[in-house]
This record gives structure tokens, C-alpha cells and sequence, in this order.
């Protein structure tokens, strides 16, 4: 049916119907003055799904499907930014199909190496200024992790999230990674995607790591810690007031209230202490921490997690009424942060003797 209608190929016509036509969401409820299947516009979300039919056919069963003449830059991001700029909570929720198809697209553009078109690359300005600090790099992950965060069905969610994580380590700039990193941290509301962030700036850090030893190899008067911005100190300086933020505020609140804080960011909390054990485990990131940050970690962020999960676990022994239905599968959550803040107490390089029983 689909070539009847003459869809044979995909050519650039077709996706052009879908960049810079308006959004058709029901194309037969316009129909009356219609003199052929021409005068018929094809639905937007139709066309969307029917390209990721093409792409995952031909990938999985390596069917003779066409290929679209599309990358990821402009195009993928031309048609994130018309369907999810208005109200991308219930576009994706109302079309979750769509939203999984978009998915799927980018996933297979960025496995065949399409991340721009030779002529666009001249257009990317890698080093955005503070001014006006958003790249296209930027725009994209932040639209792709409106469906990491919405969607209904998990496994859409991971890989929406796995996609963001791969454009984000395609950004040619190092320095518009670390700035979307930071923006990330500073301004996201979501503890699930601040995880991820923590993630990413992990992965950053030991990409930058293997990169100067493989550098180091065919040139051994370099040092590795010689290089970009996530091979030294210089991206962690940047963002250890987001990974590990100032939590003295902790202090003042009752159990009920630290639960809730703790319900909300438990996420990023244990990616944070993840992130922490990463770093201070051995020596071998020395060469990437901040002068003192074991410190100033341990005074503004560990102390003060370490006191709040305490109270509440005191609080949960001496049957306060916080418990019930509101703690749930939080139970089992808290006790893995518990688990891993008391191996960050006693890890080599952040080694907290008078802490490691107080958590």
C-alpha cells in the first residue's frame, strides 16, 4: 500500500514535507474539496513512524528499505524542535509512537556516523560565547531528554537517554560539553536526568583519560595530564558545586521533610556518591580533582547528606509516623546510599574515619 501511494524511496521532497509543512494530525478530516490522493496531506506522525519502519526494517531484517537522505544536524533536530516546542509533556504522551519512532531515527543516524551535512559543520560555532552560551548540540540533548523524562514505556525512556548521552559525546567543543553538563546540574529539575549528567561527566573523564594515553604512547614526553578541559582539573572545578552542591540547609529540616528531600534526589544523590567512590577510590584521577576538593566535598556535601540519611534512619527505628506507604521502595534506596556513602568514607583518597560509622 505504502508504494501505491508512490513512497518507494525517501527522498529529500518527502522529508522537506515533514521539516517545513505544517503539522497534519488528522489529514482525512479536511478531505471534502480534495480532487485526487495528491490534495491529501500525509500525516506528520504517519511519516515520522513509516522513516523509522524504513531504518529498523532494513537495519534488523536487512530488508530493501530506503535510506533517508537526513542527519542529525539540521534535520533530526528540525523536526524535534516542530513537534516537542509546544507543550512537549503532551506531545509525547499523546503520540507516544511518534516520540519512539524520533527515537529509533536518531539512533540510527548516529550508528551510521549522521551527525551534519559537511556544509552545516561550517555553521556550528563549537565555541559559543557566555553571551549567548546554547549550541545546537545543546538544543538537541535538551529536546531528546524531554523524552527520557515523558515517555510512557521505560525502554524508550533508556534509549532516548542513551541517545542524548551519545550527542552530547559527539559535540566536537569540549568546552559546549562541559557548559551543557553544567547547565544540566545547575538548572534541570529532574533527579533522574542530573543522573545521567553525572554519568556523562564521568565517561567524559575517562574518554579524555584514554585519549592522553594513547596519545601518550606515540609521544612520551607528554604528560596526560597535559590536554583538554576533562582531562585536568579544569572540568571538575566547573562543576563540583552542582555534582556535589552545599546541603548545610539539611540541618534545619524534621524527618519528614529530609524523606521528601531525599525521595526527590535520590537519583542523583547515589550517582553523585558513585561519582564520588570514581574519583577518590585510587589515585589514579588525582590528576583531575581540584586542589582540596576532598575537603570542601566533605565539609558542604558529604557531612550533611551523611547527618540527614542518619535522622531519618533513626527516625524509621523509633517508629516515627514518616514511615508508611510515603517510604516504600525508598527503604531498599536508602539503604544502598548508606552502603556506598560508608565505602566513600573509608575510600583511600576521601578516607573519613569519624564519619564512616555515622552513616
Amino acid at each position: 500500500m505504502i508504494r501505491d501511494l508512490g513512497l518507494d524511496s525517501c527522498p529529500r521532497s518527502f522529508l522537506d514535507q515533514i521539516l517545513q509543512g505544517p503539522i497534519a494530525r488528522d489529514p482525512l478530516s479536511t478531505t471534502d474539496d480534495a480532487a485526487g490522493p495528491d490534495d491529501v496531506a500525509l500525516a506528520t506522525g504517519g511519516c515520522i513512524s513509516l522513516v523509522a519502519y524504513w531504518v529498523f526494517s532494513a537495519t534488523v531484517f536487512d530488508a530493501d528499505q530506503p535510506a533517508p537522505e537526513m542527519n542529525i544536524l539540521p534535520d533530526h533536530l528540525a523536526i524535534l524542535e516542530k513537534l516537542l516546542k509546544d507543550d512537549a509533556e503532551h506531545q509525547i504522551q499523546s503520540s507516544p509512537g511518534t516520540a519512539e519512532a524520533l527515537v529509533a531515527i536518531g539512533l540510527w543516524l548516529h550508528a551510521n556516523g549522521r551527525i551534519h551535512t559537511a556544509s552545516y559543520e561550517l555553521s556550528i560555532n563549537p565555541t559559543a560565547s557566555e553571551d549567548d552560551p546554547t549550541s545546537e548540540f545543546m538544543q538537541y540533548l535538551h529536546l531528546v531528554a524531554l523524552v527520557a523524562l515523558y515517555h510512557q514505556r521505560l525502554p524508550v525512556r533508556n534509549a532516548a537517554t542513551m541517545l542524548a548521552g551519545h550527542i552530547l559525546h559527539g559535540d566536537p567543543s569540549e568546552e559546549d560539553r562541559l557548559r551543557i553538563l553544567y547547565d544540566l546540574l545547575e538548572n534541570c529539575t529532574f533527579a533522574s536526568l542530573k543522573a545521567c549528567a553525572v554519568t556523562w561527566l564521568r565517561e567524559e573523564i575517562i574518554a579524555a583519560s584514554s585519549s592522553s594515553t594513547s596519545s601518550e604512547a606515540t609521544a612520551p614526553t607528554k604528560s596526560t595530564t597535559n590536554g583538554g578541559v576533562f582531562s585536568t582539573s579544569q572540568a571538575l572545578d566547573t562543576v563540583q558545586y552542582v555534582v556535589f552542591p552545599s546541603l548545610n540547609s539539611l540541618s534545619g529540616l524534621d524527618a519528614g521533610d529530609l524523606l521528601e528531600f531525599l525521595a526527590q534526589n535520590m537519583p542523583f544523590l547515589l550517582q553523585a556518591v558513585n561519582f564520588g567512590l570514581f574519583l577518590w577510590s585510587s589515585q589514579k584521577w588525582e590528576h583531575v580533582l581540584p586542589a582540596n576538593a576532598d575537603a570542601t566535598v566533605k565539609e558542604r556535601w558529604f557531612r550533611p547528606l551523611a547527618d540527614a540519611v542518619d535522622k531519618v534512619r533513626m527516625a524509621v527505628k523509633g517508629g516515627v509516623e514518616i514511615v508508611g506507604e510515603e517510604m516504600g521502595p525508598l527503604a531498599s534506596e536508602l539503604d544502598v546510599l548508606r552502603e556506598r556513602m560508608m565505602r566513600l568514607a573509608s575510600a583511600e583518597g576521601f578516607n573519613v574515619s569519624d564519619d564512616a560509622d555515622r552513616v
